[in-house]
């Protein structure tokens, strides 16, 4: 998602968060933008995929995007990836010593 950023240097924030904003009005954008900030972790702590909720901040509100993810129903979704996604999202792997 470092092309928001880039995006955002050029055009400014409001631009960015606009865009955004209508992203996330669909089911299908609402995952394309969790997909696009999630990534997998190689740590001493184990192997996993974690979504990176700080940048995701960066352009819209998590309550915001909390209430748009929590009317999607997953059971409806074809894409493993989707899947992963919403779950990893609403419930973030808790990792630590």
């Amino acid at each position: 998602m470092s092309l928001l950023y880039r995006w955002k240097e050029w055009a400014g924030e409001d631009v960015v968060k606009k865009y955004v904003t209508q992203l996330i009005s669909t089911d299908d954008g609402v995952i394309k933008y969790l997909k696009g900030y999630t990534g997998k972790v190689i740590s001493t702590d184990g192997n996993y995929k974690s979504i990176d909720r700080k940048a995701i901040a960066d352009f819209i509100s998590m309550d915001v995007l909390q209430s748009v993810v929590d009317k999607i129903d997953v059971s409806k979704l074809e894409d493993d990836d989707a899947k992963e996604a919403i779950e990893i999202f609403k419930n973030p792997p808790k990792r630590g010593w």
